[in-house]
């Protein structure tokens, strides 16, 4: 048996430290989203934090990242390098904060480290992208919250942890979906109290308000929950079911690269069914639906002839609906664990709610979009951790793919 600490500490050593190397010896410019967000940042030099740049923000997130970011750009400029890094300082700071967290009396420690078996992670903390700024808060609003939770009488942790979330909604709004699960976790674990005493909501109450402050005054400017420009198109239908269910579906796969136990449990609690409705996906969608999926689209693109490249599109898209019904199972197995514990039940639905807003994002569908809820599993899962040679393989397999998938980015 593997130490439990040497494969965490493998985890927590080899990502972070290798991605640090790579932004500075790279020498690629900006990438994917980054020119969106780096005008944002101009823009608040000339506006300032006013009425009209609000209004006026490229893309579809608040103004957090434009405003975490500007002391950067005042000191050193538009230095590529050094707003990645900066990303990779606020992932870790994160991080940290989220190691504070108490489950049950104890830290979590370092059990965080477990991020770095995730892929994603690698893509959005080594670019300036928008979802680092708005983790940071959500981090240190959970910090809080779970201070709150163990406190019976003072209502000021409850406040101070709604105004952080309100902070993380500035960056991406799927944050605001935590509140609503808080308030849930809250009415179920005090359902027998609530009944005479509806004084007891106080405190769900607060934290409501306080989430929502600085939101309110967004979508009050905006006239919706994104800017009226640059986020016009990823609001401008009601909302896609295809894009929910692969939400699930890529939700699988990160808790795979971190709690591989998780996964392997519910699979062979459920193989028949799982494999029966693979196979009649597949075909289904082989010769009739032909929706496509690309698992890290940018690697395996480089490596396959166009006609097993599109094979493997479409095998992923039916995988990814199959995982999506793998990740339902999971989510029942674990509420029926963690249902009595404010905590972690809030965490869970937290992470269901956040992962189905990737519906309401039409345009297009992004792993990045689930990633927003990825904190949450470690407060869920931790402690539950069994380490063995097949875990920290799959571990370390995640550090690697998402190595390979963040200079594939940079080399686009």
């Amino acid at each position: 048996m593997i130490s439990r600490y040497f494969a965490l500490t493998t985890c927590l050593l080899l990502g972070p430290i290798m991605l640090g190397i790579i932004i500075f010896i790279t020498k690629a410019g900006f990438v994917y989203d980054e020119p969106w967000y780096y005008e944002n940042i101009i823009s608040l030099s000339k506006l300032g934090l006013s009425y009209d740049f609000i209004l006026h923000l490229k893309g579809p997130p608040g103004p957090l990242h434009a405003i975490i970011y500007y002391p950067l750009y005042k000191i050193f400029g538009l230095n590529i390098h050094l707003f990645r890094f900066y990303g990779l300082v606020l992932s870790i700071l994160s991080l940290y904060l989220l190691s504070q967290v108490r489950i049950n009396g104890l830290k979590i420690g370092w059990d965080v480290s477990l991020i770095f078996a995730c892929p994603v992670f690698y893509v959005v903390s080594g670019l300036a992208l928008t979802e680092v700024p708005s983790l940071l808060f959500f981090s240190a609003s959970l910090l809080i919250l779970s201070k709150a939770s163990l406190q019976n009488k003072s209502l000021l942790p409850w406040v101070l942890s709604g105004l952080l979330l309100s902070i993380a909604i500035c960056g991406r709004q799927p944050a605001m979906m935590f509140t609503p699960a808080v308030v849930l976790s809250y009415i179920y674990i005090q359902r027998k109290e609530l009944i005479n005493k509806y004084r007891n909501l106080t405190k769900p109450i607060l934290f409501s308000v306080s989430s929502c402050i600085l939101p309110f005054i967004l979508f009050t400017i905006w006239h919706g929950i994104v800017p009226k420009i640059g986020g016009a198109d990823a609001t401008r239908e009601s909302f896609s079911l295809i894009n929910g269910l692969l939400g699930l579906g890529y939700l699988v796969v990160f808790i795979f690269f971190l709690f591989p136990e998780a996964v392997f449990y519910e699979i062979k609690r459920k193989f028949r069914l799982l494999l029966v409705c693979l196979i009649l996906i597949s075909l289904a969608n082989v010769f009739f639906f032909h929706q496509e999926f690309y698992f890290i689209n940018s690697v395996v693109k480089q490596h396959l002839s166009p006609g097993l490249f599109k094979l493997y599109g479409l095998l992923g898209y039916s995988l990814l609906i199959v995982l999506s019904l793998l990740s339902l199972f999971i989510f029942k197995t674990l509420i029926i664990v963690n249902k009595e514990n404010f905590f972690k039940l809030s965490c869970l639905l937290g992470l269901f709610f956040i992962t189905i807003t990737c519906a309401k994002v039409t345009h297009q569908f992004s792993s990045r979009y689930v990633y927003q809820g990825i904190f949450l599993t470690i407060p869920i899962l931790a402690g539950a951790y069994q380490t063995s040679k097949i875990s920290t393989m799959i571990n370390a397999a995640g550090i690697i793919i998402g190595l390979f998938s963040y200079i594939s980015y940079l080399s686009l």
